[in-house]
């Protein structure tokens, strides 16, 4: 909450990307929420998609490079709209997994 009080982590279209540097990780760890309703967000509209991210001290380059990618997945409006629509945490996981593959390639 007192990262997000200093700047806010939502990125436009109902999405937020929260995270915190922390040495209690000793990697890149994440969790995924879906709001039909959305939360309130000061800045924009509800927030329906959040991608939470908790970071080790030493992976500032590996967040980037995730942030980047989540990022130019989340670009589209069909994706996002795809993701959104996902019925359950398994079609959102699919879904996920078919953007992802289709804008950077097989999983290595």
């Amino acid at each position: 909450l007192a990262r997000d009080r200093l700047a806010a982590t939502a990125i436009g279209h109902g999405v937020a990307l929260p995270h915190a540097r922390t040495a209690h990780v000793r990697k890149i760890v994440a969790a995924i929420g879906h709001s039909e309703r959305g939360l309130p967000d000061e800045t924009g509209p509800r927030l329906r998609l959040l991608f939470i991210f908790g970071t080790p001290p030493s992976a500032a380059g590996d967040y980037l490079q995730l942030v980047s990618a989540l990022c130019r997945l989340l670009k589209d409006p069909t994706d996002r709209a795809l993701l959104l629509a996902a019925p359950t945490p398994e079609a959102f996981h699919a879904t996920l997994t078919t953007v992802e593959t289709r804008l950077f390639g097989p999983a290595k």
